[in-house]
C-alpha cells in the first residue's frame, strides 16, 4: 500500500463529498439523492449526514427528510477567503478599474472545475451581474477560466484540460474550440477578451497570475457590451489588468 493511501481517511473524504453535493441549484437534498450523486450505499450516506448534522454542518430542510447546509459551512468558507491577503492588496486598484469603466472587477481562485470569487469591486453600471464573493464560475466556459488555463505551466494545463474533458465529454468539442481560441489570444495579448461569447450582453477581459504562495489567480473586468467595445478591451482594460497582475505576481 502506498504511503498516500495509508494516510488517506476515506470517511473524511466522503463527508466532504457530501457537503460538495449542495450547490446554488441544489440547496436541499435528501439522503437518497446524495447517495445517487456519490454512488454510495444509502445507509453509509445516512450515517455521514447524521454525523454532519451532529457537528452542526447540516440542518433539516424545509420538507420531509431533506437537508441543507448550515451557516457553519459558510463560516469555514469566509475564513478561507479572508486568509487571502493578495485579494486585500488588489482591492484599491480593482475598485479604481471598476469605477473608471463602470464595470465589475473580480479576482478568483480554482475550486475543482470552478473558479470561486475571492474579491469583487463594482463600478456604476445599469446592469449589475448577480455575482458576489463566494460565487463560482465555470473554468471551462468563462473568460476568467480561459485566462487561468492559459497561465498554467504546460503539464498542469494539459492535466486540467483532461479533467475538463472527462467531466463532460459530450460538450468537450465545443469547449475545446473555445478554449483553444482563448489560449491563442492569451499568447498574443497576455489576456483573454470575450464579447458575449460566454455571457450574452457582457464584454469581459481576463488575465491570470501566480502569487508568491504558488496559488494561481484570475483577474477579470466586465460590463454590458454597449459600454465595453472590443477596442476598449484590447487597448485599455486588458493592458490595465496585465499591469495589475504583474504588480501582484509573487505577492503573498
Amino acid at each position: 500500500m502506498k504511503s498516500e493511501e495509508r494516510h488517506f481517511v476515506t470517511a473524511l473524504a466522503r463527508g466532504l463529498a457530501v457537503l460538495r453535493c449542495f450547490t446554488a441549484g441544489r440547496r436541499e437534498l435528501g439522503t437518497s439523492e446524495i447517495a445517487r450523486l456519490l454512488d454510495l450505499p444509502q445507509p453509509t450516506v445516512w450515517r455521514l449526514c447524521k454525523t454532519l448534522q451532529d457537528e452542526g454542518y447540516l440542518l433539516p430542510g424545509q420538507g420531509g427528510d431533506r437537508l441543507q447546509l448550515s451557516p457553519a459551512v459558510l463560516d469555514l468558507g469566509y475564513s478561507a477567503l479572508a486568509s487571502t491577503p493578495v485579494a486585500d492588496v488588489a482591492r484599491p486598484a480593482m475598485q479604481e478599474l471598476a469605477n473608471r469603466f463602470g464595470a465589475a472587477c473580480s479576482m478568483s481562485v480554482r475550486n475543482g472545475l470552478q473558479l470561486i470569487l475571492i474579491q469583487r469591486c463594482q463600478g456604476h453600471s445599469e446592469l449589475i451581474l448577480n455575482l458576489h464573493i463566494g460565487s463560482q464560475l465555470s473554468l471551462a466556459s468563462s473568460a476568467s477560466g480561459a485566462a487561468y488555463i492559459g497561465n498554467l505551466p504546460e503539464a498542469e494545463r494539459n492535466a486540467l484540460l483532461d479533467e475538463i474533458r472527462s467531466s463532460d465529454p459530450a460538450n468537450w468539442p465545443a469547449r475545446e474550440a473555445a478554449i483553444a481560441s482563448a489560449l491563442r489570444q492569451y499568447l498574443e495579448y497576455g489576456f483573454v477578451m470575450d464579447c458575449g461569447g460566454y455571457h450574452p450582453r457582457i464584454s469581459t477581459a481576463a488575465v491570470a497570475f501566480t502569487g508568491g504562495d504558488g496559488q494561481h489567480y484570475s483577474l477579470s473586468c466586465g460590463a454590458p457590451a454597449e459600454q465595453l467595445t472590443l477596442d476598449t478591451l484590447r487597448n485599455e482594460i486588458g493592458p490595465a489588468l496585465v499591469r495589475l497582475a504583474t504588480a501582484l505576481s509573487g505577492h503573498r
